[in-house]
């Protein structure tokens, strides 16, 4: 046996629990649990005393050194044993979780343009995840996308009952089209749903861009069955999606912000917590206003540079060069040909819809009425993604008003 205590040290906990450590030979019996030992000495001294180290418990595999991290991932439940004796005489299997844990298993539900991205993104990152979708063909569509390795990690549902069985995830993560599919998904005291069905505990993410009141409504709900709700809705478009880069702007406790942070660095790059439970869609639709009006500003300046005898590409680099450069310019610039990789030179295809776009200055102007916040530019930009519905370009990527507009003019 070592002669030194070891000290473990559970996240998000400020006790600390004295052990001895066990000999390597033991660590390695242990049902090929991989074993972790930092300490304030060499390795090459790991088998003399060592002085004040801390214990991890790494995933599954054997470690014969015990000096390489497989996973970063703490053992809460280690916490629970006074003396090492115990877990000499206690099989790993009854110690820890196995690797189909729920602490690394997620539930996500809607597998549009971004909710698939977004879950393979999690399924990258090592979780195991349990998806549904309404549409089977959407589901069906996700499952293409994923290569075999990660095939391996995805459970398709058929319905919420089938997701929310008494083994379901202990986080499920919604990303839906609109307010009224969260209320019908995670359900009411007159409208079953999910919630009803979920096991205390159970953390829900919604990234649904929606209503603050609807998610307030929702998050009362969710805490009567004793779990936590936060809102979490994004901003970089399908193309931060694919690349797990994208902003997170988040409603809720401190407490329910942090158990969800991990899930959401595997899908994002930037999280925001803006407040209690809807300050993050009240951050979402204004960021989306003013990116609907700055979309606008582009399409019209971009036509009259045309009309005016300009290149646009060369339009393009003057603008990005000068006071206004914005993101609708210099990402997602709506004139055809100018970035290889727009939705404007796919033929507005995929990204963000324009009927999406149109739901969300609705909820602009619903927020801007009831705050008494006069808003015209975002008022006259919502008629004019209105219009543009009404002509048959909904299922068209928002930045179509380019096309929309010079027809127009």
């Amino acid at each position: 046996m070592f002669g030194a205590n070891a000290t473990v040290n559970p996240p998000g906990g400020n006790a600390y629990y004295q052990w001895k450590l066990l000999p390597i030979k033991v660590l390695n019996e242990m049902s090929g649990y991989r074993i972790f030992l930092e300490q304030n000495k060499d390795t090459t001294e790991m088998y003399r005393e060592v002085k004040q180290p801390r214990l991890a418990i790494l995933g599954r595999s054997v470690c014969s050194t015990c000096s390489v991290i497989y996973k970063d991932i703490w053992v809460n439940e280690i916490s629970h044993f006074k003396t090492w004796s115990h877990i000499l005489t206690t099989s790993a299997d009854a110690l820890f979780d196995r690797e189909d844990s729920t602490d690394k298993t997620v539930g996500f539900i809607g597998l549009g343009q971004m909710g698939s991205r977004m879950a393979l993104n999690l399924a990258k990152a090592g979780y195991n995840i349990h998806v549904y979708d309404i549409a089977n063909t959407q589901t069906n569509e996700f499952r293409k996308q994923a290569t075999p390795d990660l095939a391996s990690r995805i459970t398709t549902r058929a319905s919420l009952e089938e997701l929310m069985t008494p083994n379901a995830p202990q986080t499920i993560i919604t990303m839906l089209p609109s307010s009224p599919h969260v209320t019908q998904t995670y359900g009411s005291e007159a409208v079953l749903g999910m919630v009803a069905l979920a096991k205390p505990g159970t953390s829900f993410i919604d990234c649904t861009t929606g209503d603050p009141h609807v998610a307030k409504e929702v998050a009362k709900y969710v805490w009567t069955k004793q779990c936590s709700y936060i809102d979490a809705p994004v901003s970089g478009g399908v193309p931060s999606a694919e690349q797990a880069t994208l902003t997170f702007m988040v409603g809720g406790s401190e407490e329910a912000c942090s158990r969800a942070k991990p899930f959401l660095e595997c899908m994002g790059k930037r999280i925001f917590h803006c407040g209690p439970v809807g300050a993050g869609l009240a951050a979402k639709i204004c960021n989306n206003m003013l990116l609907a009006i700055s979309m606008v500003g582009v399409s019209e300046a971009m036509e009259l540079g045309r009309r005016l005898g300009l290149r646009p590409e060369m339009l393009t680099e003057v603008i990005n060069a000068s006071s206004g450069r914005c993101w609708s310019s210099e990402v997602y610039n709506p004139v055809p040909g100018v970035l290889p990789n727009s939705p404007a030179s796919r033929g507005y295809s995929g990204g963000f819809s324009t009927r999406l776009m149109t739901k969300d200055l609705g909820l602009a102007q619903s927020a801007s009425t009831a705050t008494q916040c006069p808003t015209p530019l975002g008022s006259l930009a919502h008629q004019i993604y209105q219009n543009m519905c009404q002509y048959g370009f909904a299922d068209q990527d928002f930045s179509v008003v380019y096309r929309y507009l010079s027809k127009s003019l």
